[in-house]
């Protein structure tokens, strides 16, 4: 009687091998443009959102959120946030403020154009998401309500200010119109980073120099450490995956 061998052949093993190479790679390579395609997003919505503001200051002479006509345009509270004034995020000083604090109590009015701003840029028919300003800087904004939503994810979204922001524009005389893409806290401007470094290299280098301190793509971050190495003018993309950068791209 033949006798039915039941091992595997060398044959069989190498394809079962091979299949297996084939899975696993295209398991990194999806991984890879998923990745790639979650850079392009950011890169699209910053891009989108930078030249919105430039528009609406090309066309109204102010820049969003400090739009001091908005209420004539677009009527008293299309802009204003619940139980806040009339000139709420409109005092047309040149810069889009996050909010004022008073100089006795400490705490936030409820004056605030950064919130403004995507309702003026809405409103001027500039940008797609539909936000609805909060009225201080004592409560958490909502993504995708107070805020508009990034397409990164992780909670992120787009924050739109002239100071607060970190490394290297949270300097004295260098407080430039902004737009960060962050995880918002309390106050908004208290964010936490969503990005590693590879991946803010990642962005800055697509659409501009590729250093985190110069040019229109900086990085804006609290504690540079982690993101960054080489005197903080390169990006420590062979460190950590953990989220430590912060993109932000200015407002010209």
């Amino acid at each position: 009687m033949l006798r039915i061998s039941k091992a595997f052949t060398l044959i069989e093993i190498a394809i079962v091998i091979t299949i297996l190479g084939l899975l696993v790679a295209s398991v990194t390579a999806g991984g890879a443009l998923i990745e790639q395609a979650r850079i392009r997003s950011v890169i699209s919505e910053m891009e989108e959102l930078r030249l919105a503001t430039f528009i609406f200051k090309h066309e109204h002479q102010y820049l969003p959120g400090d739009f001091p006509h908005a209420s004539l345009h677009w009527g008293i509270q299309a802009c204003v946030a619940a139980g806040a004034t009339a000139t709420y995020g409109a005092n047309g000083n040149g810069i889009i403020e996050g909010g004022h604090r008073s100089a006795t109590t400490g705490v936030h009015d409820k004056i605030n154009e950064s919130y403004a701003a995507w309702c003026h840029l809405y409103q001027a028919g500039l940008i797609k998401q539909h936000t609805v300003p909060l009225d201080n800087n004592t409560t958490t904004p909502i993504v995708g309500k107070h805020i508009p939503a990034s397409k990164f994810g992780k909670g992120s979204g787009y924050i739109i200010a002239a100071f607060w922001l970190g490394y290297p524009l949270q300097t004295s005389g260098n407080r430039p119109d902004n737009i960060t893409l962050a995880k918002p806290g309390v106050p908004m401007w208290n964010h936490t980073p969503i990005l590693n470094p590879k991946q803010a290299y990642a962005i800055d280098k697509k659409v501009d120099d590729g250093k985190p301190n110069s040019g229109l793509y900086r990085v804006s971050e609290k504690t540079t450490a982690a993101c960054l190495v080489s005197g903080n003018n390169e990006y420590n993309i062979a460190g950590t995956k953990d989220p430590v950068c912060t993109i932000a791209v200015i407002v010209e």
